[in-house]
């Protein structure tokens, strides 16, 4: 019982996770979802003891395009005439960044090379044949598969087999070409409506997920929810150039101001992973927005206004994550009750939420931005004083001023921790 469990909750962390990476301009492009479903029926066709695997790769084999301002989906040829440097070697970043969570390590070779062909065209290294690995050309064919219904609107699934009879001995292997053959022919097509249909993938994914069997994982489930917070966290912070690692710093200021407020155990760790996810909102709004140099317009405002609620939404998803929702999307709230999304007053915003908009000022003050320069620790202390009672709670101020006094404008040599 404690297996599935474990694993409904990696289900979950990784299907939000897709769906962050694959949020682009105001648009939910669902293209990690079919990918991961084409890429383990294909593989439930030649190994099934793997399609497990392939389906989790599906999920984050483009978490490499963190931080770039468009997405390989919408690319649908990706020749190598127009590959930006980034785009072009996206498989070797996001093969680094699954290489580091634990239990899913194994799936990392397959994502950095999910964009190779069998006759040396693809890229980023130029593989051929032999050294691809089989799970590796069957995310590509996966990948392949969800960019033809981008590319053209009323696709048949006569269309779809000539696209691939084509590929043969270039892009694909013959056994791959065959798979698919069978997966499509083997149901009467069903398959071929079930992934085309956007509305139909959300029903398709969770009958998957229903039956993969339980995952062995060489951690706890909570150590690995910790892993996968810090993966969101890069997720997060990539999306504009001034917050690379602005997500870690206010876990870390977070967890201080709490241990300097007594509070420890569970509610400690509730609030440290919440500080990793009080930017998920984010998401969806605009870089033109996250990035402006000067002050929002009322429309731009009401518009960055609402990522609290995305992120309280985008946490809901997660039935592990439930107790953070709160925590992390109540941190834009003011003490004196003028914050948002719901105008909490004093002792009725979360504790947790409280001492997170603390340590994001914290970090906000401190370091660049889009709007202003990095500043100084005496600066930081001046711009919080005149906060408190205001904007922030008083007491946890004045507990954000003494760390600073004592650990960071004397000892900044030394390393939060």
């Amino acid at each position: 019982m404690a297996g599935k469990s474990s694993n409904k909750n990696l289900d979950q962390l990784l299907t939000t996770l897709s769906l962050i990476i694959d949020y682009q301009g105001g648009e939910q492009l669902y293209h990690a979802w079919r990918v991961a479903i084409v890429a383990k029926c294909i593989c439930d066709e030649i190994s099934p003891a793997e399609s497990p695997w392939l389906f989790y790769a599906g999920l984050l084999h483009d978490i490499g395009i963190t931080g770039m301002n468009d997405h390989p989906a919408r690319h649908p040829e990706l020749t190598m005439s127009h590959l930006s440097h980034r785009l072009k070697y996206h498989p070797v970043i996001g093969a680094g960044i699954v290489g580091e969570i634990p239990g899913l390590n194994r799936v990392a070779p397959w994502i950095r090379d999910h964009h190779e062909w069998i006759d040396g065209n693809g890229f980023p290294a130029h593989k051929r044949e032999q050294d691809i690995h089989v799970n590796s050309q069957i995310l590509r064919m996966a990948d392949d598969y969800d960019l033809r219904f981008r590319a053209r609107a009323g696709l048949t699934r006569s269309d779809l087999y000539e696209f691939f009879r084509s590929r043969v001995g270039t892009e694909f292997s013959p056994a791959m070409w065959d798979a698919l053959r069978r997966l499509n022919s083997g149901d009467m097509g069903l398959f071929f409506f079930e992934v085309n249909d956007e509305s139909r993938l959300p029903y398709k994914l969770r009958e998957i997920l229903h039956d993969l069997p339980a995952i062995d994982r060489t951690m706890s489930g909570e150590a690995f929810i910790d892993v996968i917070l810090r993966v969101f966290g890069i997720v997060i912070d990539a999306r504009h150039r001034y917050t690379a690692g602005h997500s870690e710093r206010v876990r870390q200021y977070a967890a201080i101001l709490s241990k300097r407020l007594g509070i420890k155990g569970h509610e400690l760790k509730d609030i440290a992973r919440a500080a990793y996810l009080h930017d998920l909102g984010k998401i969806a709004t605009p870089l033109s927005i996250l990035d402006k140099a000067g002050p929002l317009n009322e429309s731009e405002w009401r518009m960055m206004k609402k990522h609290t609620i995305y992120t309280m939404e985008l946490i809901d998803a997660v039935e592990a994550l439930w107790p953070l929702g709160p925590l992390a999307g109540y941190s834009q709230e003011r003490y004196d009750g003028k914050g948002y999304p719901d105008g909490l007053r004093g002792s009725k915003i979360p504790l947790g939420a409280r001492i997170i908009a603390v340590a994001d000022a914290m970090d906000a003050i401190k370091t660049k931005r889009s709007y202003k320069e990095a500043l100084s620790w005496k600066v930081v202390i001046g711009e919080l004083q005149k906060s408190a009672g205001n904007r922030y709670d008083p007491e946890i101020i004045d507990h954000a001023i003494a760390y600073i006094t004592q650990e960071k404008m004397f000892f900044d040599h030394k390393s939060i921790s």
